[in-house]
């Protein structure tokens, strides 16, 4: 049975609608950075080593341009200090 042409505006905006809300949960979630894990990073297709190995940033301090270096460190971070995470 076709669709009459006011129902028709409506199926279409639903469509588009449901679509848009998967891919705004899809990109605000860790679904996608989970999946690449799994698949593209873990040997063994688990997530065992997620939070450790791949979800934290880890950054060496020597990489910081001059003119956005901190000026000081603060003490409970000690005086050397090459990585941040």
């Amino acid at each position: 049975m076709p669709l009459k042409h006011d129902f028709f505006i409506f199926f279409i905006f639903n469509k588009l609608n449901l679509l848009l809300q998967a891919a705004i949960i899809a990109f605000t979630s860790e679904f996608i950075p989970r999946l690449v894990y799994k698949y593209g990073y873990s040997g063994d297709e688990t997530m065992k080593g997620y939070y450790e190995n791949f979800r934290l940033s880890y950054f060496n301090t020597s990489e910081f341009h001059a003119d956005s270096r901190p000026n000081t460190i603060p003490e409970e971070f000690g005086t050397n200090v090459t990585e941040c995470m």
